[in-house]
């Protein structure tokens, strides 16, 4: 049932209307201007109302609809580290808490593990549905329940109360839960959780790669992070490839529980969209390798290239340096050999000032710089 009211989104302005109206009667009576009554009268009750109308607006009102409809889209970790009997427990918990609910419920089911996929619309009635365990071979080698969250917010039917049950152990080896979260409740979505995991196994996996950088120039140095978990103690390599070539290895020895950060430097040197895959392997008695690999992705942009006008010879050789670890050129010019076209300053990403004299630039030069800033859009510090 939906019952529709109405609201205000600032009724104390509200308050007002009393004064604002009275001083509108005051400056009635007290106005000298020659004028018909009825004129007068007439013109008072336009004014009433223009103040009626804005003091209105300023109230914001509101039409607000309160509903007893309820949706329940419930969100199931197929991931690989839930295995067979963590798949059976979710399932025996999805079908007592679906059952449990009114009959006029919406209930949909979605499957959170490398990708998002709907396995019920939100329908009223619910029957029991029974494991798909295909779904941990085909789609279980991550958990993204980021992406499982955002698909359930866009299946709620309009106008029903709506929250999302998730269903497994919370670990995500891909996405940003919280992110999802955050989102989820701007819209009024609640979301709950329902702790199911499997039985433990041995396993050692790659949490996530992280770059220090997403995007970078040739050049430029970043590190790539790998997190490492493990239930169980030994040691063994961690690899780094780089866009499919092994370009790194180091030898881990990790603890039951432990989690390891593993670091590598990498200096990309040629523009492209480089794909970082970090893997693990020589643990003995590790149960699930679909998780022992993980990717980023980092893009590798061409060299900026700045122009440093400078004042003093030599004040340059530490930005310059500075600059080249990052990635970026400095060409170094004395104000006398500025370039005196537009031409040539469009060829620099940006120019840089330092201790230059006024007397040392010409005026052509000084027009050049001001139109490279207002017709090409360059940058000037």
């Amino acid at each position: 049932m939906t019952i529709d009211n109405m609201d205000w989104v600032n009724p104390l302005i509200l308050v007002l209307l009393a004064p604002l109206v009275a001083a509108l009667v005051l400056f009635h009576a007290k106005t000298l201007h020659p004028m018909a009554p009825a004129r007068r009268w007439t013109l008072m009750g336009v004014r009433a109302a223009l103040v009626l109308i804005a003091l209105l607006a300023l109230a914001g009102p509101a039409w607000q609809q309160t509903t007893d409809q309820r949706a329940v889209i419930f969100v199931m970790d197929h991931s690989q580290s839930q295995g067979e009997s963590g798949l059976r427990q979710s399932y025996e918990v999805l079908n007592r808490m679906a059952g449990a609910l009114a009959g006029d419920t919406f209930v949909g089911v979605v499957s959170a593990g490398a990708s998002a996929k709907v396995l019920r619309l939100p329908e009223k009635g619910w029957q029991k549905l029974e494991p798909d365990a295909t779904l941990l071979e085909t789609d279980g080698r991550d958990t993204d329940l980021e992406s499982a969250v955002a698909v359930a917010r866009g299946l709620f039917p309009p106008g029903t109360a709506r929250r999302i049950v998730i269903l497994g152990d919370g670990i995500e080896t891909r996405g940003d839960l919280n992110s999802a979260a955050q989102t989820a409740a701007v819209s009024e979505i609640k979301i709950d959780v329902a702790p199911v995991a499997g039985e433990a196994r041995p396993d050692v996996r790659v949490v996530r790669v992280k770059p220090s950088k997403s995007r970078v120039h040739e050049g430029a140095s970043l590190s790539v992070t790998a997190e490492i978990e493990s239930s169980i103690a030994g040691t063994g390599k961690v690899r780094l490839f780089e866009n499919g070539i092994e370009v790194e290895v180091q030898d881990i020895a990790i603890e039951v529980g432990q989690q390891r950060n593993v670091s590598f430097v990498r200096t990309p040197d040629e523009r492209n969209l480089y794909n970082y895959r970090v893997s693990v392997e020589g643990f003995e008695n590790d149960a699930i390798p679909d998780n022992d690999s993980a990717v980023a992705f980092v893009e590798v942009r061409g060299r900026p290239l700045l122009l440093y006008v400078e004042g003093e010879k030599g004040q340059s050789d530490y930005l310059a340096d500075a600059m080249a670890r990052e990635g970026i050129r400095l060409q170094v010019r004395p104000p006398e050999a500025m370039p005196q076209k537009l031409g040539e300053l469009a060829a620099y990403d940006g120019i840089i000032f330092s201790d230059v004299p006024a007397f040392k630039v010409t005026e052509k030069s000084m027009s050049v710089v001001r139109d490279y800033v207002e017709q090409l859009g360059g940058g000037f510090l």
